[in-house]
């Protein structure tokens, strides 16, 4: 008689080596960021609380679990649940880590109906949470698992961004100097005598 046979559980697909940890990967930006990553041949690790709601978010734009294709099998794409920006246990496991070089952070907090009615921020996620207080976890976690980044060489590249050598240069740069700076305001607009905006008189 035939040996019997062993079931076997099929386990998530392995990660790539040197993979990119996205959170927040359901959303709008996760999304774009994931297939970004992927089209530029890098691996990915697409972490939030909800693994379905990630592979269905992802499954929107064309993106499934597992090898992308191309030489020695592509990129790969893998999902970690239950990644709750919100709680920094879930994010300091080194499981969540593992193969992952590089980790962008693509959460916000979320604002609609609540479930009793009226509008507001479900399961607690504010600005507060989610922005000041998540993200600076992220950061701490993202510091003590990912490798130490190179010393500088050298002075970071700089750019010109605004040349200042002419008269048309500076004439440029004046209107933005007034928003950016706090310059002398060149706004043809003033305060009413009853605090309404008029236009002012064009200069002589």
């Amino acid at each position: 008689a035939a040996a019997p046979t062993t079931p076997t559980t099929r386990g998530p697909p392995p990660r790539g080596q040197d993979s990119v940890l996205v959170l927040g990967a359901s959303g709008k930006l996760g999304r774009a960021v994931v297939a970004a990553a992927l089209g530029a041949g890098r691996s990915v690790v697409a972490a939030g609380r909800d693994g379905d709601r990630i592979r269905a978010a992802l499954a929107s734009v064309g993106l499934s679990e597992g090898g992308q294709g191309g030489p020695g099998g592509g990129p790969t794409l893998a999902i970690a649940a239950g990644v709750d920006v919100s709680d920094p246990a879930t994010l300091s496991t080194p499981a969540l880590w593992a193969r992952v070089s590089q980790a962008v952070i693509a959460t916000g907090p979320v604002f609609g109906r609540l479930p009793e009615g009226g509008m507001g921020y479900p399961d607690g996620m504010t600005p507060e949470v989610v922005d000041a207080k998540g993200v600076a976890a992220f950061a701490a976690a993202a510091a003590g698992a990912l490798p130490a980044p190179p010393p500088p060489t050298g002075p970071p590249p700089t750019r010109l961004a605004v040349p200042l050598s002419t008269p048309a240069d500076v004439a440029v740069w004046e209107p933005l100097d007034d928003v950016i700076m706090g310059g002398s305001s060149a706004s043809t607009l003033k305060a009413g005598e009853e605090g309404e905006e008029g236009a002012a008189p064009p200069p002589p």
